[in-house]
């Protein structure tokens, strides 16, 4: 066990990278009937990767490129009408830095796993990796319920980040007719969480050996 540990191991947690790049990261679905076309307006997927926001921001639409780099921007900028709206960005900070701690500790599980026989750090680290993913996945939930309670509507941060004036105009109709009903980590998270899962199991049961052994 212990040697399929230092081999597959190292294996699940180097899938984390690939499964956030390509698979979802980001879930958003609105309730309505003309969803489907405020989505193609402005560009948008329902499941958004990292890949996608990536290649959107460089070689997407004019209207998608816009629309993403203007929400983004506006998130940030506080003074701007959309970013007073958003009074818990700390959140969103707080989950993106949770996100790369995770990624920084599977970096060094990785390093630990293959080369060392400190299974009790390495599956402890990896726990500590899957603590923190969590926490990254509640912390993004608590930046999202503004908008999927309505306290953000659907109308105004559209009309606020619409990088066109006919996805504005149908941004300030869908607050009227439509509301974000999901909002959350895509399913690149439950992948991620089941990767570190079984590398969890691996190191406990690496660990029961090599004790086992020393009896």
């Amino acid at each position: 066990m212990k040697t399929v540990y230092k081999i597959v191991s190292p294996v699940f947690c180097v899938l984390l990278f690939p499964i956030f790049y390509f698979l979802p990261l980001i879930r958003i679905h609105i309730s309505s009937s003309l969803s489907e076309t405020l989505m193609s307006n402005i560009g948008l997927k329902e499941n958004m990767s990292l890949q996608y926001i990536i290649s959107s921001l460089n070689d997407g639409s004019d209207v998608t490129n816009s629309f993403i780099k203007t929400l983004i921007s506006s998130i940030n900028d506080k003074e701007s009408v959309l970013g007073k709206m958003f009074t818990n960005t700390g959140w969103l900070y707080a989950a993106i830095v949770c996100f790369i701690v995770s990624l920084v500790i599977t970096l060094v599980v990785i390093g630990f796993s293959a080369f060392s026989k400190k299974y009790v750090l390495s599956t402890c680290l990896t726990g500590g990796a899957m603590v923190t993913l969590f926490a990254a996945n509640k912390l993004f939930d608590a930046f999202a319920a503004p908008m999927l309670s309505g306290k953000i509507s659907i109308g105004s941060l559209l009309s606020s980040a619409s990088a066109s004036e006919s996805a504005g105009l149908l941004g300030g109709l869908l607050g009227n007719l439509a509301k974000l009903d999901i909002l959350h980590l895509g399913i690149s998270y439950q992948a991620a969480m089941f990767s570190l899962g079984i590398a969890l199991i691996l190191g406990i049961c690496a660990i029961v050996e090599a004790r086992t052994e020393k009896k």
